[in-house]
């Protein structure tokens, strides 16, 4: 009876080997494939990034509707979504009154933003971001 306790041990000491070597197999493959669908959305946003570039053709305040008038220029590879625009006046956060809706393609240009400023802003610096990561500056003409 002693060797047959010592095959019955063998055996049992397998099967938790195998059981435990399947349950770190899953993990480890569950944990890569949710760090390598990570990365490659983080990859796919930096190589947007990298193709995004704006340029503003040209900003002029209108004291009548006290705004600026902006015509932005996309000089990236990749299309714009307007809404995430944020326009700053010297480093101060503007409202958009309009144009701030669709995409710009590569090339385009889109005249017609209004950007809305209560105090006069002739020879202030107008900053454009919009997502991911590019801006443009420019000083605001009277």
């Amino acid at each position: 009876m002693k060797g047959i306790s010592t095959i019955v041990a063998i055996v049992l000491l397998l099967m938790v080997t195998v059981g435990l070597v399947a349950v770190a197999y899953m993990w480890l493959s569950n944990m890569f494939s949710m760090v390598s669908s990570q990365s490659g959305r983080t990859v796919e946003e930096r190589i947007k990034s990298l193709g995004t570039s704006i340029s503003i053709e040209s900003a002029e305040y209108n004291p009548t509707s006290d705004a600026v008038e902006l015509v932005l220029r996309n000089t990236g590879r990749e299309n714009i979504d307007l809404s995430t625009m944020a326009a700053y006046i010297d480093d101060i956060f503007q409202d958009i009154q309009s144009g701030n809706q669709g995409t710009l393609p590569p090339g385009g240009i889109k005249p017609g933003i209004l950007v809305k400023n209560t105090t006069e802003s002739c020879g202030k610096t107008i900053k454009i971001t919009v997502y991911p990561q590019a801006s443009a500056l420019y000083i605001i003409r009277c």
